[in-house]
C-alpha cells in the first residue's frame, strides 16, 4: 500500500470512528445510563397509610418530568427518565407528566419534537398513550390505595379541541379508572383512580370533565428570580408553580430551595409544584448530568415539613422515598 492509500485509509477510519463515537454518544451511550429499578418496601403502597380526608393538594408527593422518555429520540438531549411508567409508579412517584400530540385520531409521546418510543432500537414503533395507560391501569390494579395524577400536556400547536376529544375517547375506553373533575378531590375519593390535569385551555367546552385547570405560565429564561414560587390560579384552581428550565445547576439549587421553604407557607392554599430539571442556558443539556446532581443535592438536604409535588429527572425509590415520607413526619 502505497502512502497515498494509506493517508487516505487512516483519514476514512479516522472519520469512520468519529463518527461512530457522535452516534454513540448520542443513540446509544445515554441508555448505559440508569437507576435502580428496585422498589423500596413502602414504595408501591405508600398512600394507604395517609387518611382519606386528604386533600392531593395537601400530601407531599414524588413525580417525574417528562415521564414517558425512557425511550426517546436523540437521548442524549432528551432522555429524561431512566425508568418506564410503570416502574416509575413501582418506585412510589405519584405525578406523571404526560406530553403528548395528536396524530390521525390518536396520542402519541413526545419531549419537543422528538418522539417517544417503546424501546430503544431503530426499528421501535412510536410510543402511544394506550401502551401507557396499560402500565398505569395495571398498577392501579394491585395497588387499589394508590392515586395516580396525570398531568397533561399538548406537545405541539395543533387544534386544542381536537386534542381534548381524541385523549376523551382514551379515557372512555376505561372510565371507571378516571376522575374527572375540575376541583382537587380528596384522597379517599381518587384511590384506585387517574385524576386528570390539563397544561391547556377547555376549547372543546368538557368542563368538568376536561380535567383540573394547571396550565402555568412559561418560567424560560436564565436570569436568577426573586419571585421563587410563582403564584397563578385557572378556571378557580390556585397554584404555585417553581419551573425555572433556563438556570444553571447552581441557580436552581437556589431558587428550587427557597421555593421549597417558601411552599411551607402555601399549605393549605393551593397546588405547590417544585420541578428539579433544568436544561441549562443554552438548553443543549445532558439530563442525566444534570439530573445527578440535584437528585443527590436534593437527598442531602434533608428538607421537611410540607413541600407540595416535587418533580425529578432520573428519580429512584430512594428518591422518591425521601418526598413522600415527609408524609409521616410528625413535627
Amino acid at each position: 500500500m502505497n502512502k497515498k492509500k494509506k493517508a487516505i485509509f487512516y483519514i476514512t477510519g479516522s472519520i469512520a470512528a468519529l463518527l461512530l463515537l457522535v452516534l454513540g454518544t448520542l443513540f446509544l451511550f445515554p441508555y448505559l445510563e440508569t437507576v435502580s429499578a428496585k422498589p423500596t418496601e413502602t414504595s408501591s403502597e405508600w398512600m394507604k397509610q395517609i387518611t382519606d380526608e386528604a386533600s392531593l393538594q395537601e400530601i407531599v408527593l414524588p413525580g417525574t418530568h417528562d415521564s414517558a422518555t425512557a425511550y426517546v429520540q436523540l437521548p442524549y438531549f432528551m432522555r429524561c427518565q431512566s425508568l418506564t411508567v410503570g416502574e416509575q409508579l413501582e418506585a412510589g412517584y405519584r405525578y406523571l407528566d404526560i406530553r403528548l400530540n395528536e396524530e390521525s385520531g390518536k396520542l402519541y409521546f413526545y419531549h419537543s419534537f422528538a418522539r417517544c418510543k417503546t424501546g430503544m432500537g431503530p426499528w421501535a414503533k412510536a410510543l402511544d398513550l394506550e401502551n401507557v395507560l396499560e402500565q398505569v391501569y395495571t398498577f392501579l390494579e394491585g395497588h387499589p390505595t394508590e392515586t395516580v395524577l396525570f398531568v397533561v400536556k399538548q406537545e405541539g400547536s395543533g387544534n386544542v379541541a381536537l386534542f381534548q376529544k381524541t385523549l376523551q375517547a382514551y379515557i372512555e375506553k376505561h372510565p371507571e379508572r378516571w376522575l374527572l373533575t375540575d376541583r382537587v378531590p380528596a384522597l379517599g375519593e381518587a384511590r384506585g383512580k387517574i385524576v386528570l390535569f390539563r397544561r391547556y385551555a377547555d376549547d372543546a367546552g368538557l368542563k368538568e370533565q376536561a380535567g383540573i385547570a394547571l396550565n402555568w405560565s412559561d418560567q424560560g429564561g436564565a436570569k436568577l428570580q426573586t419571585n421563587y414560587l410563582e403564584a397563578e390560579v385557572r378556571d378557580g384552581v390556585t397554584f404555585y408553580i417553581q419551573d425555572r428550565y433556563n438556570y444553571t445547576v447552581e441557580d436552581k439549587k437556589t431558587g428550587m430551595e427557597e421555593a421549597l421553604h417558601l411552599a411551607k407557607e402555601f399549605a393549605d392554599g393551593g397546588i405547590r409544584i417544585h420541578f428539579a430539571s433544568t436544561a441549562g442556558p443554552n438548553s443543549l443539556h445532558h439530563p442525566y448530568n444534570i439530573a445527578k446532581k440535584m437528585n443527590a443535592w436534593f437527598l442531602d438536604k434533608n428538607f421537611d415539613g410540607k413541600l407540595g409535588w416535587v418533580i425529578f429527572d432520573h428519580g429512584d425509590a430512594k428518591l422518591a422515598e425521601s418526598v413522600y415520607r415527609l408524609n409521616f413526619v410528625t413535627e
